[in-house]
């Protein structure tokens, strides 16, 4: 119990390729998934393709891994809007929930 599973990563190009081929005509891209977004290191740059072709750019997050840096960066990088996902707010219920203690007691 409390593993972390390897999350999935796309790749900046890959990304690029799939918006502008595949994705046009869409005008707003939502960053969420299975697992949490920001365990993608290329997050703010995924931020940044969406962003410089034309699209909203959101990312739903439980908040966690946000840092004031990695906020700071993501403004910069063209993010507008998140959304926050909470299990819940109690610490002994997420530990059942999710299997480890991340929430502050």
């Amino acid at each position: 119990m409390g593993t972390v599973r390897e999350a999935h990563t796309i790749e900046p190009s890959e990304f690029r390729e799939l918006l502008a081929t595949h994705f046009d005509h869409v005008r707003r891209v939502m960053l969420c998934g299975f697992s949490e977004p920001l365990m993608n290191t290329h997050v703010p740059e995924l931020v940044r393709i969406a962003n410089a072709l034309g699209k909203d750019v959101n990312l739903a997050t439980n908040g966690l891994l946000l840092t004031p840096e990695r906020v700071e960066m993501l403004i910069a990088a063209g993010l507008d809007d998140v959304a926050l996902s909470l299990d819940t707010t109690d610490p002994e219920a997420y530990h059942l929930i999710r299997g480890v203690a991340r929430l502050p007691t």
